[in-house]
């Protein structure tokens, strides 16, 4: 994760009088904050398998079937029984998950975007979820992420110290990576001036995409949406 706060940029006044032009405002700035986050390090609600849902959201087996279940199967069109997560929460807004049992979960381990599907990248993601992949306690994850970063799946199971048979997710082109492609990015603008306390916030707006960028140079918007507003698929935005 990156967290960037641009320079404040100047800001520009036009004078009444046409030879003075354009000059710069000491009563304005504006700034810019921006963070990015590896989606790809995420478990996928909407791909992981059972032992894997199980295990990073600290619920029993059959509510993990029964979140697994609520999306559709492979090949499947959404429909009124089988959807595609937007965003977790839904886990309680679909009523497979009690309000306080999803306040107990790790959210932040938890993403509902994927290109290709359900990609989990063992070198940027965290010791529960690897602890989750592979099988073993949050020790010896966190042993397994301290030889990191891993040329390879190959090199990723060696260190695991376990046979891929073994693992609740297994290693393959759509399951493990060791590279990351899909990111998030929040962003955030504020214009101020002066007040009696300092500098006062005159408007402020604030957006987040998840974009994937391909193999082959392509950027793929996969979300966009206003931080104060539901989040809209690439279609719904076009």
């Amino acid at each position: 994760d990156a967290l960037r706060r641009l320079p404040h940029a100047k800001n520009y006044g036009a004078d009444r009088d046409e030879n003075k032009g354009l000059y710069v405002r000491e009563d304005r700035r504006g700034s810019a904050t921006v963070e990015v986050s590896d989606e790809t390090s995420k478990l996928n609600l909407n791909y992981a398998p059972v032992r894997l849902l199980s295990s990073v959201l600290n619920v029993t087996p059959d509510i993990a079937r029964n979140i697994r279940a609520s999306t559709p199967r492979p090949g499947e069109t959404p429909n009124a029984e089988r959807s595609w997560f937007v965003h977790p929460d839904e886990l309680v807004v679909r009523g497979l998950v009690a309000e306080e049992a999803y306040a107990a979960m790790p959210t932040e381990l938890l993403t509902t975007h994927a290109a290709p599907a359900g990609l989990i990248n063992v070198n940027t993601a965290a010791p529960a979820v690897l602890a989750a992949i592979v099988g073993v306690d949050q020790g010896a994850a966190e042993a397994i992420a301290a030889q990191r970063p891993f040329a390879d799946i190959e090199a990723f199971v060696a260190a695991s110290g376990k046979q891929p048979a073994e693992f609740a997710l297994q290693p393959g082109p759509e399951s493990l990576t060791t590279q990351s492609r899909l990111y998030r990015f929040r962003c955030e603008g504020v214009f101020e001036r002066p007040g009696p306390n300092g500098w006062d916030p005159i408007a402020r707006s604030a957006q987040e995409a998840v974009i994937h960028f391909g193999e082959d140079g392509s950027i793929h918007i996969l979300s966009w949406r206003s931080l104060t507003a539901p989040e809209r698929t690439a279609a719904a935005a076009q």
